[in-house]
């Protein structure tokens, strides 16, 4: 996907209508239900990891594992999911679409809601 660009700069430079925000979401959606559907959980959704393309609107998520903005990276020595996260701007503000089973304040283990609940803070944006 050439010419592909993070929604979060999208969304600094225009305006989304209702409708778009929908097709964009709704891809999203359909990307993870492919990943959970073969028992995978993406963990690191927001903007920037969400690619848009503005000529086709063609949605792809960035790889978690190669994503340079990814929020969670690899496991942690002592179990602490926010000993995970990387050190720069776009890790704090990535943090905000975490669900709370991520930050350690839940002792739940992590499953597809945990997907579903960043995409809602991705569409909140939107």
């Amino acid at each position: 996907m050439v010419g592909s660009r993070p929604l979060s700069e999208l969304i600094d430079q225009q305006t989304f209508s209702w409708a778009r925000s929908l097709q964009i979401i709704l891809q999203v959606v359909e990307i993870l239900g492919k990943i959970h559907e073969s028992q995978g959980i993406y963990q690191s959704l927001h903007p920037r990891s969400i690619l848009v393309d503005p000529q086709s609107g063609e949605v792809r998520l960035l790889d978690p594992y190669l994503d340079t903005h990814s929020v969670l990276q690899g496991q942690s020595l002592d179990g602490n999911p926010l000993n995970r996260l990387r050190a720069s701007d776009d890790s704090i503000a990535a943090f905000t679409y975490l669900a709370p089973e991520q930050t350690g304040r839940m002792n739940r283990p992590l499953d597809y809601r945990t997907d579903f609940y960043a995409v809602g803070g991705c569409s909140i944006t939107c």
